[in-house]
């Protein structure tokens, strides 16, 4: 009888004909073999001779397979075979009624022997749980957790122990200890419990270096989760006053590490904390002292620690550490994900936008090829805080949406989060009943969480909307809970926060000596710890305080970097204001000279003098919607129409070159124009301080910028190029406002009865034009 395809008949007809018409046609010696080798899943010469005895096991083999005896050959090797399943169940029930009990427990656990000895690690642990060889199944568990959980395969290590006897976890409390880290990413507060439950058995036990170790991942696991351990520190703190000498420096480190992370964000007022932080930062630094995924966790909350500290610097130099040692390692896909969130917190607080981008769609994607969900909604949170930081508001909509998405498997601090980011995507939009609304919810949804940064947060942004929709009791009330919450914190960013608040309003109030003290001290405080970007922040503000800073001359260099750095523009072009960090400054009065980024530009003879006479040019015909043809006729009026315009195109494009920014020099519609929020022209600003004066000509504010309007009047406007015809005119009227300028500001000091200061003035006006009658009748 052929039995081609037993898989089509009953397993009883399957197993009688195995019996009578192949089992039974074989030597003893043959029957035994294939009895002991079914408890291999795939069988090699080399593991058949260890299990069976036979010296000649391969040649065995390689007839069952020729006879056609159920026996196939791999593929991928040809020493190695397989038995059919159905043929392979049958050996082994065959097996169960010729050994006894004893023997087989005996044969599977030689079995998972040879397979362990052969790098077959998941097939021997199976067999030695069949074979109920629960104390070396737990050892065997036990010693591949690691290799499993950085493989991502913390799933079947689960599995595994969840198969074993529960006094046997009870007896290895390692078990309990490698549940918890294979638990960690799907759910940190079992994770935590497993490892609270091997804390207890190893203290039960004295033995020191359980205790610790389990300690310090029980720690590592409440960092992932929304809730307070509020006992486990003190258990810590409790053994170090009992055992002030660790075990070994290995665990001296690791325990510190976790020590530090757990303070930073659980008890971030706690007295130790800074003296834990030097501590977990020089074990951060010395290599071999923290295994990598301790140190990527430190490395995390270093950062964190480092970044609401205010020690921003420091925060990215720990940051690009890690990401150096992680590119020689073999990391697991976790590690990754929190590699780039941790990238992205970095990237939002020193405004490196594009780069914050990246790593979140880069650990998103990750984590969804993954299913690795623990960050996700951190990330994300990254991402949409930047976009909105950076005013992209298309973009903060597609990480909000997302966010959204994830919202389902998402703790309570990202539930609150999402809120805060409606919150301010509402105030970006004007929407200041929106914005307030979802504070709230926000506010109601963290109030349970022991997580000061987000209530430092809220506060301020409360603080600000209550006091831009007039309820300042309220929006002081915000305020100093915020600033209560940054003295626990030890946030010097929280203070800058607050201080950068409380002087927008003191100044919004009126109270400028207040607020300008507020400002000195925070751009003080900013420049000291390189702030460039916080929560909630507000353009519009900062451009307030920005140019309030410069006319008093506070942290000018700061404020003119911050001012870079974030592309704050006033709605306003602040010509008035010489301090603005403009890309491009013209100065054109008594001189020509021109600063691109605050350097000035040299002149390189003849291959820049028709870009610089087209910058001239739009500078005298107003810099707004100079039509091409009109700047083609005073730049080249013996042309005809196509070659002036097409000098003008390649002259255009060489101005821009130089100006080295494309948005400087705009064409729209035939039209030229110098962007007035990026180019600073003495002559537009000497004109513009002396048209914008008050009703009463001796009002001390009218007085400072003509003042100042006449510092910047060193000269006549564009002299050396008297012999061109179109800057007469302009020449002409900057000089005649100058001179009348000159004499009424001198007039003004002497009906002040300030006589030096009028004839100072006057004296001024004669240096700089010698032939003013006008002044000389004064």
């Amino acid at each position: 009888m052929a039995l081609n395809n037993p898989e089509l008949l009953p397993i009883k007809e399957v197993f009688d004909y195995f019996a009578g018409e192949l089992f039974a046609g074989m030597d003893e010696a043959t029957r035994i073999f294939l009895l002991k080798t079914a408890f291999l899943p795939e069988i090699e010469p080399f593991s058949a001779q260890k299990l069976t005895g036979v010296p000649h096991a391969g040649q065995v083999l390689s007839e069952l397979h020729e006879k056609n005896c159920f026996t196939e050959r791999r593929f991928e090797t040809e020493s190695a075979y397989r038995y059919h399943p159905l043929f392979r169940e049958f050996l082994i029930d065959r097996a169960h009624q010729h050994f006894s009990r004893e023997e087989i427990h005996t044969i599977r656990h030689d079995a998972a022997a040879v397979l362990d000895e052969l790098g077959r690690t998941e097939s021997a642990v199976e067999l030695l749980i069949e074979a109920q060889c629960w104390e070396e199944a737990a050892q065997l568990i036990i010693r591949e957790a690691p290799v499993y959980i950085t493989q991502g395969r913390s799933k079947t290590m689960l599995q595994w122990i969840g198969r074993l006897p529960i006094d046997r976890a009870e007896k290895t409390p390692y078990l309990f200890f490698w549940k918890g880290a294979c638990q960690l990413c799907e759910n940190p507060a079992e994770s935590f419990e497993s490892f609270k439950r091997a804390y207890q058995i190893f203290r039960e036990r004295g033995d020191q270096v359980g205790l610790c170790l389990s300690w310090a991942a029980g720690a590592d696991a409440t960092l992932y989760s929304d809730f307070a351990y509020q006992d486990w520190i003190p258990a810590l703190e409790e053994y170090m006053q009992l055992n002030p000498v660790f075990p070994n420096p290995g665990i001296e480190a690791r325990v510190i590490a976790s020590l530090f992370n757990a303070m930073s964000l659980q008890q971030p007022e706690h007295p130790r904390l800074p003296e834990m932080e030097a501590r977990a930062y020089a074990y951060y630094c010395q290599p071999g002292a923290l295994d990598f995924t301790v140190r990527l966790e430190t490395g995390l909350y270093l950062v964190v620690f480092n970044l609401w500290f205010g020690e921003i610097v420091k925060a990215r130099f720990i940051v690009d550490m890690l990401g150096d040692i992680s590119c020689g390692a073999v990391v697991s896909d976790l590690t990754i994900i929190t590699l780039k969130t941790t990238q992205a917190l970095v990237d939002f607080f020193t405004a490196s936008f594009v780069s914050c981008r990246e790593a979140v769609f880069e650990a998103v994607k990750l984590s969804e090829e993954t299913g690795i969900s623990i960050w996700t909604c951190h990330v994300l949170g990254h991402g949409l805080a930047a976009a909105l930081s950076d005013g992209d508001l298309a973009m903060a909509d597609i990480l909000l949406a997302r966010l959204k998405d994830n919202l389902g498997r998402a703790g309570v601090m990202d539930v609150g989060y999402y809120h805060f980011g409606l919150a301010w995507r509402a105030r970006a939009k004007g929407d200041l009943a929106g914005a307030y609304l979802n504070l709230e919810i926000a506010g109601s949804i963290l109030a349970g969480l022991d997580n000061l940064p987000c209530h430092a947060v809220l506060h301020t942004s409360l603080a600000e909307l209550c006091f831009r929709r007039g309820d300042d009791c309220s929006a002081r009330k915000h305020l100093d809970m915020a600033r209560a919450v940054g003295v626990r914190m030890r946030s010097r960013v929280v203070e800058f926060m607050c201080l950068v608040l409380e002087a927008e309003m003191e100044l919004e109030q009126g109270r400028e000596v207040v607020g300008i003290d507020l400002l000195c001290s925070a751009f003080a405080l900013g420049r000291a710890c390189g702030i460039v970007n916080t929560y909630w922040w507000q353009p519009e503000i900062m451009v307030r305080l920005c140019l309030k800073a410069l006319q008093a001359g506070i942290e000018t260099d700061y404020v003119r970097g911050l001012i870079r750095s974030r592309g704050l523009v006033p709605q306003k072009p602040p010509m008035d204001m010489e301090e603005w960090p403009w890309k491009v400054k013209i100065y054109s009065l008594g001189r020509f000279e021109l600063y691109i980024n605050g350097n000035l530009m040299r002149s390189s003879g003849k291959v820049q003098k028709k870009p610089l006479e087209m910058l001239k040019s739009l500078i005298v015909l107003g810099g707004s919607e100079s039509r091409e043809g009109q700047v083609a006729d005073l730049l080249w009026p013996e042309s005809d129409g196509d070659t002036a315009k097409n000098s003008l195109k390649i002259t255009l494009h060489r101005l821009r070159e130089m100006l080295g920014n494309e948005r400087v020099v705009q064409i729209r519609e035939g039209k030229l124009s110098l962007d007035q929020h990026q180019v600073w022209v003495d002559a537009w600003a000497f004109e513009e301080m002396l048209q914008t004066r008050g009703s009463d000509d001796r009002d001390d504010e009218y007085m400072r910028r003509a003042e100042k309007a006449l510092c910047l009047y060193r000269g006549h406007f564009l002299d050396e190029d008297h012999d061109k015809p179109w800057t007469v005119t302009l020449r002409k009227r900057l000089r005649d406002r100058f001179k009348h300028a000159v004499v009424a500001q001198g007039n003004l000091w002497r009906e002040k009865g300030a006589a030096d200061r009028a004839v100072a003035c006057y004296q001024r006006g004669l240096d700089v034009d010698d032939l003013a009658e006008e002044v000389y009748r004064c």
